[in-house]
């Protein structure tokens, strides 16, 4: 499913088209919904997860943008009809759809954890299987679509595609493929009514790390109990280039420039070593890769050694360094600063988005997912988290003149952006470590504070660039940088797309863009942060892990009082303390601003 917002009162086609894709965690995930009502969308949910208000650090209000739903499951996207019960309960922490006949016994009573609803087959066959699979379906999706509606194709006939999270496999694979569709439509070799040469313009990763809501999780390690195993979720390797960013996970953790140190200094020796010594980690890694390019060069992901091996990495990775942060359950996944319990950004729009209203305005017959474990099965069956490539393919799109932005936040564990004491960490390594023509250039570029006004005096972040490739650092930003902090994901995403320098957007690099280079230290590593306060825990049950242990404890016992999906309150058991029967209160009036 693809939905559209043009920018207000400006006529469509004389804006740029922006394909906005967020892969929710491991492989492809081209999600619609998260960022548009969580991010960099025209609004926000309220509260009440019934309602929405304006946001005035909107992207389309620059230019068109497509949020799509990607591959075929997720999202509102589905093959078939299927009607599903879903328990909120499970043993593990993952939303398992079960497919169930209401034919025969009937609709099963719902309550506020036992859910029924109508989604896709969550048959692995119906969908996409790797990465580069998914390029091609979300290839045909966009001829299709420019076909059907040929007033959205800008003039200029440019389109950028922004990915997040693990976007940061899809973008490169996708801008790339789409590049070399176009080739072979100019030399002739695609031919056929309806081909659309679709030119390229900016690709932007925003903290293209793991995360894979849709991931089937293994069981949580003994040492975890039930409920702690709520926040136990193995994020697994999908961000650009696990040989590049895998470290990240065990130097983020113990050096940031938030001075958190969520293992100790023993636990961070062990790590090390476990990633760099011969049969490490890192060896595993490169041993799947090679594997991949000499067995299954045209990644059919169908070669079960390459498999095998791929996932031997990817088992190593998540034994090493997910579960040592995730048992304490106090640093969040998505932001270091947080406890695992975090109220930021808010889910009311899991709620919205199944509201019966609001599905019938959008015209959709399924109700809404962010996770798909049919996707994620297709997915680890090919092998797919670690791979690689897609440096290469980096490479390839900047030669050819596409603009890429890399945008991290330096508050996210899932692969933090500042560089460290003695090495860099998670995007940064990969951005010096994309091999195109002008890759030495930009590791010679220095890091120049990114400005948000005229006077200079606020500074945002850092950035290294070079021409057409950008690397920031955004101070004070989580995994989902535009919710963190709007302005200055606005203003990069606007000095990205119409060729400025990111530190300031006053250099016009629409002409010789190769020759400008930032200015600065050849390390970030100086400025560091104050943690600042976390917002207090608000368990929202359709995202069990946004719950502490105690209150979703609550909930499993059936004492938790519930309003529009927020625990607002908790009755004590007997002899608690409270008195019989007396309601806990959690959450104060919240008042959206």
């Amino acid at each position: 499913m693809a939905q559209r917002w043009s920018r207000r009162e400006l006529a469509s086609t004389s804006l740029p088209l922006l394909e906005a894709i967020r892969g929710q965690a491991s492989a492809l995930l081209i999600q619609l919904q998260m960022g548009a009502l969580n991010e960099n969308g025209p609004c926000f949910v309220g509260s009440d997860s019934n309602s929405t208000y304006l946001n005035p650090y909107s992207w389309n209000n620059e230019v068109n943008m497509i949020f799509i739903d990607e591959p075929n499951q997720v999202g509102f996207s589905y093959d078939i009809l299927t009607n599903i019960t879903l328990n909120l309960l499970g043993d593990e922490f993952a939303h398992t759809y079960e497919p169930t006949d209401f034919s025969k016994d009937g609709v099963p009573e719902q309550n506020t954890t036992f859910l029924v609803g109508t989604h896709g087959s969550q048959n692995s066959s119906h969908t996409a299987n790797s990465t580069i699979h998914a390029a091609v379906a979300f290839w045909h999706f966009a001829q299709t679509w420019f076909e059907e509606f040929p007033a959205y194709k800008p003039h200029d006939e440019k389109i950028s595609l922004f990915a997040e999270s693990y976007g940061g496999k899809y973008g490169p694979a996708f801008t790339s493929y789409f590049i070399q569709q176009n080739e072979l439509i100019a030399n002739g070799t695609l031919t056929g009514p309806g081909l659309h040469y679709l030119h390229m313009d900016t690709l932007g990763i925003v903290n293209g790390t793991p995360l894979p809501p849709f991931i089937s999780y293994p069981p949580p390690p003994p040492s975890l109990s039930p409920l702690a195993s709520l926040h136990y979720s193995p994020f697994l390797p999908g961000c650009i280039d696990d040989l590049y960013q895998h470290a990240a996970y065990t130097e983020f953790t113990y050096n940031n420039t938030y001075s958190i140190q969520a293992i100790n200094a023993t636990e961070y020796a062990r790590q090390t070593h476990e990633l760099h010594r011969p049969g490490g980690l890192l060896s595993l890694i490169r041993t799947c890769q090679a594997a991949a390019r000499a067995l299954d060069p045209n990644e059919h992901g169908d070669v079960s050694a390459v498999i095998k091996l791929c996932q031997a990495a990817k088992d190593f990775g998540e034994n090493l360094s997910m579960e040592p942060y995730s048992a304490s359950r106090k640093y969040g996944a998505y932001d270091i600063t947080h406890p695992a319990a975090d109220a930021f950004p808010s889910n009311y729009w899991v709620g919205y988005l199944n509201r019966g209203w609001v599905q019938k305005a959008l015209g959709v017959p399924v109700n809404h997912t962010s996770q798909s474990m049919g996707v994620n099965r297709a997915f680890e069956g090919t092998g797919d988290f670690m791979r690689g490539g897609l440096v290469e393919d980096i490479a390839y799109v900047l030669d050819r003149g596409v603009k890429v932005a890399l945008m991290y936040g330096d508050r996210d564990w899932v692969l933090g952006s500042a560089t460290g004491p003695t090495s860099q960490i998670g995007g940064e390594t990969t951005s010096l470590h994309i091999p195109h023509s002008h890759a030495p250039s930009f590791r010679s570029a220095g890091y120049s504070p990114i400005s948000l006004s005229p006077t200079h005096l606020h500074s945002a972040g850092q950035v290294r660039q070079h021409g057409n490739l950008s690397f920031s650092r955004v101070y004070q930003a989580g995994h989902m940088v535009p919710s963190y902090q709007p302005e200055a994901s606005l203003a990069i995403f606007q000095r990205a797309l119409f060729n400025r320098d990111i530190a300031t957007g006053t250099v016009d690099l629409a002409a010789g863009g190769w020759n400008y280079s930032s200015e600065g230290p050849a390390s970030t590593w100086r400025v560091l942060n104050d943690v600042l306060p976390a917002p207090e825990p608000v368990c929202y049950v359709l995202e069990p892990a946004s719950c502490t242990e105690e209150v979703w404890g609550a909930v499993r016992e059936g004492r938790a009082v519930v309003r529009e999906w927020v625990v607002v309150g908790v009755e004590e058991e007997e002899g608690g303390g409270w008195g019989d029967g007396v309601q806990v209160p959690l959450v104060p009036e919240r008042v959206d601003l």
